[in-house]
């Protein structure tokens, strides 16, 4: 197969991306102009990405709960294709889990920050200021992290995401 032929079957497949392409084309001195007028169809680049997704279930999830932020809800919510959803997201569940850990990792952000204090008295409250002041400031992801339960996230947690994650993050280590 000639590597013209080849650059144009890898440009067409159903699942590249669009960075693949461009990279893959690039790599091979050929311009996307160049391909087009080969007569290939490049794909379009995603409209959204991943975090807009993610803010939009966040949205549906806080306002109606989890049960709300279905694949068809959240691309309605978007104006995407269900099918777009599901080129970034396998399942509902990596969905989800993937806002959990989004908004888990948002809040400890700012409470490991806040028990970094070189004071003990100065860090626990700090940290417990944090847990007031990010609540109010950020009212749907406190929602999100109080509408799942530990222990519906284990039941359901998507495999693709490994269990150390979720068991290092539900098990209190205390004293």
């Amino acid at each position: 197969m000639s590597s013209r032929v080849g650059l144009i079957r890898i440009s067409v497949l159903k699942y590249s991306s669009y960075n693949f392409c461009s990279q893959s084309c690039v790599a091979k001195g050929i311009t996307t102009g160049g391909l087009a007028a080969l007569g290939a169809r490049l794909p379009r680049p995603a409209k959204f990405d991943e975090d807009q997704i993610l803010d939009a279930a966040l949205r549906l999830v806080a306002d109606s709960g989890p049960n709300a932020a279905t694949i068809a809800a959240i691309a309605d919510a978007l104006g995407a294709l269900v099918g777009s959803i599901y080129h970034l997201f396998r399942s509902r569940d990596l969905l989800l889990a993937k806002l959990w850990i989004r908004t888990v990792k948002r809040f400890q952000a700012g409470f490991l920050r806040a028990l970094e204090a070189d004071d003990l008295d100065a860090a626990a409250l700090g940290a417990a200021l944090h847990n007031l002041e990010w609540t109010r400031e950020h009212p749907d992801e406190a929602r999100v992290l109080l509408l799942y339960r530990r222990e519906d996230l284990a039941e359901r947690w998507p495999e693709e995401l490994g269990g150390s994650w979720l068991t290092s993050t539900l098990t209190w280590r205390g004293p």
